[in-house]
């Protein structure tokens, strides 16, 4: 039995299907084909010719740094072999690898948008769908509008009855190299608590009323950062602002902050 027949009994009919990339498999594979050649020039470098003991164990290790990346291109290119998504009325199935991953739209519990998307599910079951599939902008558009229509409405209301609203970043440890070494703020790991008077940096208890905003949205890092884009949010004498792509939900996040800033808004 099929993981969308036994989990997930109403997609509804289908709307459209997406098949794997060509250009993610193309580019993997020119990629492992160059490193492959230059590993291969270093060996025989280092085993040919009249070289000393030194020489040869480094042009070794730089051949075998050179091949890791054709390593792990055939490593993705396994397991994302087959790769497809259906869209349909309720919800989408993810086939990868010989797997099958999905979801309806009401099940879905948070969106993390970044070089991938990551959909974890009520149950707290995760899958990342990534740019190994066509289209893959178009089925993040679609998982951001479907996501909203549920999530804002529920958010709100609970605003609306004094309740508060916890963004957590992802952590980096255990998942990145080297992401202890990164400020949490390009990685995630901190927590936003969003409520009817403002938005507060859970670690110090910093607060910026609603009233007092000046600008918020999403801005591009800068130096080492430049890879990353931010959530941020501001008054005259705060900034808050965490990796966008390790904070999950914050296109709802940022559909509240929308929702109440009213000042902002231009005609």
């Amino acid at each position: 039995m099929t993981y969308a027949a036994a989990n997930i009994p109403d997609l509804g009919n289908p709307v459209k299907e997406y098949k794997r990339s060509g250009k993610s498999f193309v580019k993997v594979l020119i990629i492992s084909l160059v490193c492959l050649l230059i590993a291969g020039l270093l060996f025989s470098g280092a085993f040919g010719g009249d070289k000393g003991w030194d020489q040869r164990i480094v042009l070794s290790i730089l051949g075998l740094v050179f091949l890791l990346p054709p390593g792990f291109g055939i490593y993705m290119l396994i397991t994302r072999r087959g790769s497809s998504v259906s869209l349909f009325k309720n919800g989408l199935i993810y086939r990868m690898g010989g797997k099958e991953f999905g979801t309806t739209w009401d099940d879905i519990a948070s969106l993390t948008e970044s070089t991938a998307c990551r959909i974890e599910r009520k149950n707290g079951e995760t899958f990342d769908l990534g740019h190994n599939v066509e289209g893959f902008d178009e089925i993040a558009l679609k998982l951001r509008e479907e996501t909203l229509n549920r999530m804002l409405p529920k958010a709100k209301a609970l605003i609306d009855d004094g309740k508060n609203l916890s963004f957590e970043g992802l952590q980096a440890q255990g998942k990145m190299p080297m992401g202890k070494a990164l400020p949490d703020n390009l990685v995630g790991g901190g927590t936003f608590t969003v409520g009817a008077q403002g938005i507060t940096l859970a670690e110090d208890g910093t607060k910026i009323a609603w009233s007092d905003v000046t600008d918020f949205g999403i801005r591009h890092g800068e130096g080492r950062r430049d890879r990353f884009s931010f959530f941020f949010i501001e008054d005259g004498a705060h900034t808050f602002q965490m990796n966008y792509g390790a904070l999950p939900n914050a296109h709802l996040l940022l559909a509240i902050c929308l929702e109440m800033t009213p000042h902002l808004q231009k005609d």
